[in-house]
């Protein structure tokens, strides 16, 4: 009996943990670069256009005063895409609020005492995965939002800004990394030289215990 608790107490805790989690990576996630960093050209990934908060992140920096100018927006324009990014904000944090909701369910109908409802918690699954498709439909509204707004010409610019930006991240972090190795090599350099440095001090402190016994030893008779 105890063992049955046990084994549903770790199963709620799971289903807990990972709805949490999956709720904060929804939130926080980063968009994982493919080998090499580079990016297509149209902001695509495999099965249709860039997903992730990354694109309502893009739009963001995009209505910036000095990126909306060098691009060529319009007033209207800006507040079109203003708008539309409040509104996503608001409905993304409504179903953030829904998955949660949802984990929550899973985890009572587990927690239950008596017979395990089979049938409600697959229900409160299947709630939970039409919430993640509205999430996923979600976030592909950025970008769709930025196509229907501008014109040709403008994504054109757009498409300019995005590799001037991902050229200087990447020359920025080329850099750093030039420099990390360069300070790994002089921390090499240093314990090497300090190792050699204690090896000769070994070297002597032998070649004087050396030369002391020498000096105690008799003379033949």
């Amino acid at each position: 009996m105890m063992s049955r608790v046990c084994m549903r107490m770790v199963t709620v805790l799971s289903v807990v943990a990972l709805v949490a989690g999956s709720a904060l990576a929804e939130r926080k996630e980063r968009p994982a670069r493919p080998k090499g960093g580079e990016r297509s050209e149209d902001m695509k990934r495999p099965g249709g256009e860039r997903q992730g908060p990354g694109a309502g992140r893009f739009l963001e920096r995009m209505l910036e005063s000095d990126v909306a100018k060098e691009i060529g927006l319009d007033e209207a324009q800006v507040k079109t895409l203003q708008d539309g990014l409040e509104n996503l904000k608001t409905q993304e944090e409504g179903l953030r609020e829904k998955l949660a909701a949802a984990g929550k369910t899973q985890a009572e109908l587990m927690m239950a005492e008596g017979e395990l409802d089979e049938a409600e918690l697959m229900k409160a699954v299947e709630a939970t995965g039409r919430i993640r498709t509205e999430m996923a439909k979600l976030r592909v509204q950025p970008i769709l939002l930025v196509k229907k707004t501008l014109t040709a010409e403008q994504l054109k610019k757009v498409h300019e800004h995005m590799r001037t930006s991902r050229d200087a991240r990447r020359e920025k972090m080329e850099g750093r990394r030039e420099k990390m190795d360069g300070m790994r090599e002089k921390r090499e350099a240093r314990r090497k030289e300090q190792q050699e440095h204690r090896k000769q001090e070994r070297d002597q402190e032998e070649d004087d215990e050396g030369d002391d016994s020498d000096a105690e030893a008799p003379d033949d008779l």
